[in-house]
This record gives C-alpha cells, sequence and structure tokens, in this order.
C-alpha cells in the first residue's frame, strides 16, 4: 500500500554541524523523500550505511530508493527544510484494504504469462493497420506490464516507433505517456 508520511519541524534534531530526522521505512517498495528548502547538501541515510545524495530542483530535495520495511532511515540537512515528505509506492501485489470487500480479480493484479506476448503484439498491429494510436498504445503497454525486458517487447516498441516515423500525420495525446513508459527505470 502507497503511503505519504510528513515529517514534522519537531522530528528535526540538532546532529554535528546540521540536523537529522529519523524515520522508519513505511513498507515495501520504493521510497522517495521530498525536502522543500533543502539543499545539495541534504542526505539519506540509510541502515546499512549507505549514503543518498538529494537532487535538487526549483528549491525542492529529491532522493529515492527501496525500501523494506521497516528499515531505519534518517535524512541530514545543514538546516531543517520547510516541509519534508516521505512517500512510499508500493511494489505491485494485493492491496489489504480492497481484499476483504472487492472481488479477487480487483484486488489482486491480474498476472499474466508470456504466451500473452504474441496475442498482444498481434493485437497492436491490427491497430495500427487501422490508424488507431490509441488501441496500439494500449496494446504496447500491456506488452510492457507483462514482460518489460522480452526481446518480443522491445521489438514491439521499435515497430511503433518506425510506425510512427513513417506516419508523422498519425498522433495523440498518449504519445507522452509512451516516451515516459520507454524512458521509465523500473523499480
Amino acid at each position: 500500500m502507497s503511503r505519504v508520511v510528513v515529517l514534522p519541524p519537531a522530528a528535526w534534531i540538532a546532529e554535528g554541524d546540521g540536523v537529522a530526522a529519523r524515520f522508519t521505512a513505511p513498507g515495501h517498495g520504493r521510497l522517495a523523500v521530498w525536502a522543500t528548502g533543502a539543499d545539495a547538501a541534504a542526505r539519506l541515510h540509510r541502515a546499512d550505511g549507505q549514503v543518498l545524495d538529494f537532487t535538487v530542483l526549483e528549491g525542492c530535495a529529491f532522493a529515492g530508493c527501496d525500501v523494506v520495511a521497516p528499515e531505519a532511515l534518517r535524512v541530514s540537512a545543514p538546516a531543517p527544510p520547510l516541509h519534508c515528505l516521505v512517500l512510499l509506492r508500493a511494489h505491485h501485489g494485493a492491496s489489504p484494504s480492497l481484499a476483504g470487500a472487492w472481488p479477487r480479480a480487483v484486488s489482486a493484479p491480474v498476472r499474466r504469462g508470456p504466451d500473452d506476448l504474441a496475442a498482444t503484439r498481434a493485437r497492436m498491429d491490427a491497430a495500427l493497420r487501422e490508424a488507431d494510436l490509441d488501441a496500439a498504445l494500449a496494446a504496447l503497454a500491456d506488452m510492457l506490464l507483462l514482460a518489460r525486458a522480452d526481446g518480443a517487447t522491445q521489438e514491439a516498441s521499435g515497430a511503433l516507433l518506425r510506425h510512427l516515423a513513417r506516419h508523422p500525420m498519425l498522433r495523440g495525446v498518449g504519445l507522452g505517456a509512451l516516451v515516459a513508459a520507454l524512458t521509465e527505470v523500473p523499480a
């Protein structure tokens, strides 16, 4: 389950030449720390001793890593940030909130095997022949979810991009999401 934890001003205590806030990972997944008003000297310290630098963009500092609860973490900075959020994006899995009330098909993600790749690729090719870009993008998205690193998925991505290069007027709002999906680093 994804979670957001606010590190309040009271969480920041003096440590060395600066301040630090300690917290426990709120679950399993991809953790991001977002500190408004922090600078590049801020660091995220993991329980295993690994120290991660923050990236600063427009007055906000960001750091992230994969965590397993209840890992103890610490953020250090020269001064307390104006606002600090700890965001956890849970890895895909069954939802404990929905499991009790909703059907299993809704509360747990559907698991499909690699055998669906060929059918999904055929669906994408048919959509491209009909100039239905939205359906083609949806099929490629399914392939990326099924088996991102599979050669068939990589070939389908290339085929869709080649098709778009041959048909420059075939455009849609989903192309931005395609670029984001293709360049995303899996967690």
